[in-house]
């Protein structure tokens, strides 16, 4: 059902000297009812405006400035966004936000009609991405110094809940402290570990290192890693591919939802790539099957080879197998935090998922080890990497610490 929009027209607007690119988030920090910042937006003396307003009114909207115009709220980027403020506040909680659940709602269905209207990406990019070249979703935050330098829409604003209405992947974090960007996957690679962040910077432990994308303007963030012993593949949310020391072999070119995940075969001559929605692509590596023709109850979030095949894992704990065994799912678990990674013992036995409060659930042959479930992190674990011999496996985490349980710590980005 499209939104009802309330036409509220602001003088404070002009001509878009670009095509908008991104889909911006903003936070009032006042009004309370899309009339009263319709009120404000109409006075030209207050020189600001947004495309859109939101507001806790069922399925409606109020609308200030076509899309076809600049509206005036984020400096340099008026030309570049489409953009809405909440009737809400930044430093908002959690909890508060969840108490306005037809506001996320409304807010969930007004980027997609924006990006099917303008042609943008339904996924959710860091600042990086925002500020350079890149398609997506992002909050004013992301915009930085060029954007006006404001904080909203807060750090615990429910990207995850806004940002799932149509098995719309994983969010990325914000950006720790002396960091780029947050780390986003962590993957084994000989007798030690990788981990790669959202711009495509690379950091290994205990394995060599074989390059990295940190320096390209890259149109999507990465997503996640797939490791050999001779080299590996990093993938973006848009499909591309960047390899490093092994074959490029392909990306997809056509997506329905974004990549969420790449893993690769047994003899590391080939790579599967995974898809919010459950599909799957194929590179030098055998086609098992997808869950891409599936209603999901949630978006799938990591991919795993498994044995000679794959397992994904979706953010409930639903685990979908293809070309190995199933071993069991946390799908019907009540879990405090989404699962954020999955990784399979080397014979395809057992595999463990991991959530983003660190929480591990073992399955088959995988043994557990321990967890940070029960310890207060920092960041949000983002995932989870066996070692060599099955017993054991690394957590990774958003800000780049690693936790390792019943395998060798080589290190971490909080180390350097």
């Amino acid at each position: 059902m499209a939104l009802n929009r309330l036409w509220m027209p602001s003088p404070n607007n002009g001509a878009r000297s670009r095509q908008p690119r991104i889909i911006v988030i903003h936070t009032a920090e006042g009004a309370r009812t899309i009339q009263s910042l319709g009120s404000f937006f109409a006075n030209p003396g207050s020189g600001v405006s947004s495309q859109t307003g939101i507001d806790d009114s069922p399925n409606t909207v109020g609308e200030y400035v076509r899309r076809d115009r600049a509206a005036w709220t984020q400096a340099s980027f008026n030309s570049d966004s489409i953009s809405t403020e909440l009737c809400a506040f930044a430093s908002w909680g959690r909890d508060e936000w969840l108490r306005h659940p037809t506001m996320l709602s409304n807010t969930t269905a007004w980027i997609l009609e924006e990006c099917a209207a303008a042609g943008i990406p339904f996924v959710r990019i860091d600042a990086a991405a925002a500020q350079g070249s890149g398609r997506g979703v992002c909050g004013h935050v992301d915009l930085g110094s060029r954007g006006g330098g404001h904080w909203d829409p807060g750090p615990s604003f429910p990207w995850d809940i806004v940002m799932s209405g149509s098995a719309a992947g994983p969010v990325p974090p914000p950006v720790p402290p002396g960091l780029n960007a947050a780390v986003v996957g962590i993957e084994r690679s000989g007798d030690g570990y990788v981990m790669v962040a959202s711009d495509g910077g690379v950091f290994n432990y205990g394995a060599p290192f074989h390059g990295s994308a940190g320096g390209i303007q890259l149109n999507a963030p990465v997503v996640d890693l797939a490791a050999t012993d001779s080299g590996y593949w990093l993938a973006a949310a848009d499909g591309g591919v960047f390899a490093y020391d092994v074959p490029m072999l392909g990306r997809p070119e056509r997506l329905n939802k974004p990549v969420v995940g790449i893993t690769a075969t047994h003899d590391g001559n080939g790579y599967w790539i995974a898809a919010a929605d459950g599909g799957v692509f194929n590179y030098g590596a055998p086609f098992h099957g997808s869950a891409g023709d599936q209603n999901l109850n949630a978006p799938i979030v990591g991919i795993a080879r498994s044995g000679n095949g794959y397992v994904l894992a979706a953010s409930d704990g639903g685990v979908f197998n293809y070309g190995c065994d199933f071993h069991g799912s946390a799908g019907a678990t009540k879990l405090n935090q989404p699962i954020v990674g999955i990784t399979a013992v080397e014979d395809g036995s057992g595999y463990y998922l991991v959530a983003a409060d660190g929480g591990v659930f073992c399955y088959g042959s995988a043994h557990f080890a321990g967890s940070t479930g029960s310890i207060k992190l920092n960041w949000p674990a983002v995932g989870i990497a066996a070692d060599g011999d099955g017993a054991g496996y690394w957590i990774g985490a958003a800000d780049g610490g690693v936790f390792a349980f019943d395998a060798p710590f080589h290190g971490s980005v909080q180390d350097k």
